[in-house]
């Protein structure tokens, strides 16, 4: 798990240490620290997709983990399943550059 630098500051914590994060419900599960972050962008990556301008948070939150989605799903699955909604999935992608160039579809006659 990696965490954000805010995030670790806020919780006295560095790597290897162990953080306990509540769940849904009554449910806590402990993860140990393998990184800590510096989240440059982090604005970004908290937007609201679609919000008008301004109407977003003014800044990221202070409580930011990154798991890797095998272990996300073990932690949060179990909660989207029953429809949880304290349980969002975000992805982030890029556009690989390199990709070959669209052949034309060939036309019928």
């Amino acid at each position: 798990m990696l965490i954000a630098q805010q995030t670790a500051a806020n919780l006295h914590v560095s790597a290897g240490q162990i953080v306990r994060m509540q769940l849904p419900g009554k449910v806590s599960k402990d993860v140990r620290v393998d990184g800590i972050i510096d989240l440059p962008q982090a604005d970004s990556m908290f937007q609201v997709v679609g919000a008008a301008p301004g109407a977003g948070a003014t800044a990221p939150p202070d409580n930011v983990v990154l798991l890797p989605l095998s272990q996300w799903q073990a932690i949060f699955g179990p909660s989207q399943t029953a429809g949880s909604a304290a349980v969002r999935t975000q992805l982030h992608l890029e556009l690989a550059r390199d990709l070959p160039q669209r052949r034309p579809m060939p036309t019928s006659r």
